[in-house]
C-alpha cells in the first residue's frame, strides 16, 4: 500500500485515487466515443413498378420524435408529448442506384417515424411515415477498421403512381430469338454449336 501524508496530516491512499481516477476516465471515454459518429455510405433507390426510376430526385427526410439531453432513453409514453422534428437531411439522387454521405448522428433521439418529401420532373410528392429510422441499420454492413472503420447501407422509396417513369428499364432481353422450330433446324443448330456459334 502506498500512503501519501500531506502537510497538514491527511492520508491518501494511492490505490483509492488510481481507483478513483479510472472511474472518471472510463466515464470520460464513455461519453466521448458514444457521440462519435460513423462514416457512412448510403445508396438510394428510387423504384416505379418494381422498375428503376430513371429521373433526378431531389429529396428531404425528416424525423419527428422527441430528444434529450444526456443519459439513456427516459422513454416517454406515446400521447405524452408531441413528436417534433429531431433530425433531417437532405440530398440530390441524379440517377437510380445515387450515393451519399450521411452519418445518421441519432445520439440522445428517440424516432416514431420518418417522412420522404421529394420533387421530380417538376413535381413533388411526400412518403408518409415509411419508417421508425431514416433507414434499416440492421442491414448495413461494416467496412474497414481503425481510422478507415465505416458502414455501408442501402434504402429503397417508391415514386408515387400518378408520377411517370420517363425511361423505364427495358427489358434484358425484349426480342429473344425463338427455338428450333423442326428436327432440321435443331440439327443445324447442333452443328453451329459445335463451330462456337449461336443459333
Amino acid at each position: 500500500m502506498i500512503i501519501i501524508i500531506t502537510r497538514n496530516n491527511h492520508i491518501f491512499d494511492m490505490k483509492k485515487i488510481f481507483a478513483i481516477l479510472g472511474l472518471f476516465l472510463v466515464f470520460l471515454f464513455a461519453n466521448v466515443f458514444a457521440d462519435i459518429t460513423v462514416p457512412t455510405t448510403t445508396t438510394v433507390y428510387f423504384e416505379k413498378d418494381n422498375l428503376p426510376y430513371n429521373a433526378p430526385v431531389d429529396f428531404t427526410i425528416s424525423c419527428y420524435g422527441y430528444n434529450w439531453q444526456s443519459g439513456p432513453d427516459p422513454v416517454k409514453e406515446p400521447g405524452t408529448y408531441t413528436p417534433e422534428k429531431v433530425f433531417g437531411f437532405s440530398a440530390s439522387c441524379p440517377e437510380y442506384g445515387c450515393k451519399i454521405q450521411e452519418h445518421y448522428y441519432l445520439n440522445y433521439r428517440h424516432i416514431d417515424y420518418c417522412d420522404l418529401a421529394g420533387t421530380t420532373q417538376g413535381k413533388e410528392f411526400k412518403i408518409e411515415k415509411y419508417a421508425s429510422s431514416p433507414i434499416d441499420f440492421e442491414k448495413c454492413q461494416n467496412t474497414g477498421t481503425g481510422s478507415e472503420f465505416g458502414r455501408v447501407c442501402s434504402v429503397k422509396f417508391t415514386v408515387p403512381a400518378d408520377i411517370p417513369n420517363p425511361n423505364p428499364e427495358p427489358n434484358p432481353n425484349p426480342n429473344p430469338e425463338p427455338g428450333p422450330r423442326n428436327f432440321f433446324e435443331m440439327i443445324i443448330c447442333f452443328f453451329k454449336s459445335l463451330f462456337g456459334q449461336n443459333c
